[in-house]
């Protein structure tokens, strides 16, 4: 089923997070260990996409 023209694609959801979390990463307020969970959720997806654009069997 393919979404509407007016909602947004899950990729530009995922890159607004992302964007988002990054920014969290530079503030100072924000304790250690929630920016280190933030770092394992986008090394995660880092991981994931790369997985994604490889091709099977490699």
């Amino acid at each position: 089923m393919r979404a509407p023209d007016d909602e947004p694609v899950q990729q530009q959801i995922e890159a607004l997070v992302t964007d988002e979390e990054r920014r969290t990463l530079d503030d100072p307020n924000v304790p250690d260990d929630v920016k280190n969970e933030i770092r394992e959720r986008l090394e995660r997806f880092s991981a994931s996409d790369l997985d994604q654009e490889r091709p099977e069997g490699f």
